[in-house]
């Protein structure tokens, strides 16, 4: 049985504000968030980002496991959205991402993920903000999983119109890469040697690099 979400929608108008800013404010209170900027402001059907935070239930799957597409399927049918506002339904759901690597649980691809990041997660936030830039307008969403929950939606209707924010330095250190000069020049031979065998058409290859530094990472 699917459990019941209910929906509360604050809209006003977002000239004077932008999806950055509103996001430098809302991460120092609330670390677990993303930000989902769209670059069409032109047209009306892709003219949205978002911002979630505070999560209260998440999928996150990393290493090799079982049942994927079974678990996928299940977290995203698990809630129902009891609203009569439509904004409630069209702009709600899990927000996350899956990697590349996640190739591994849909299809016969074994590679081992290297990666420290999850492949896939997902997390049910209790606060959206949809940015309609086209309109220039934002609705703000606060999910709860009971009638009488108390509400939090002025404190954060106070939080995102605050005209302060939140801004940090960021300094690069040393690159690596674990393939060498060398090494990405043997894999660029190899795959050309394989075009002309007539083994694939393309080959798309990448070399993974690791950074260290001090600061904002937003930056």
């Amino acid at each position: 049985m699917k459990k019941k979400i209910y929906t509360h929608i604050h809209t006003q108008l977002a000239d004077l504000l932008t999806p950055v800013s509103i996001y430098l404010k809302v991460r120092e209170q609330f670390p677990v968030s993303v930000l989902l900027e769209s670059s069409d402001y032109q047209g009306k059907e892709n003219s949205f980002s978002f911002i979630a935070f505070e999560p209260f239930d998440s999928l996150v799957i990393q290493g090799k496991t079982t049942n994927v597409p079974s678990r996928l399927n299940a977290f995203h049918q698990k809630y129902d959205v009891v609203s009569t506002n439509h904004l409630a339904t069209s702009l709600n759901g899990a927000f996350g991402y899956l990697t590349f690597e996640a190739a591994l649980y849909f299809d016969s691809y074994q590679q081992t993920p290297s990666s420290q990041i999850p492949e896939i997660q997902f997390h049910y936030f209790r606060y959206i903000i949809a940015f309609d830039h086209f309109n220039s307008r934002l609705h703000l969403l606060e999910n709860t999983l009971s009638k009488n929950e108390p509400s939090g939606l002025p404190a954060i209707i106070e939080l995102i119109n605050q005209q302060n924010g939140a801004r940090f330095g960021f300094t690069p250190m040393q690159k690596e890469s674990a393939v060498t000069n060398d090494e990405y020049k043997q894999l660029v031979t190899k795959a050309k040697h394989h075009c002309k065998l007539g083994d694939v058409f393309q080959l798309v290859l990448s070399r993974p690099y690791t950074q260290k530094f001090k600061g904002d990472d937003f930056n």
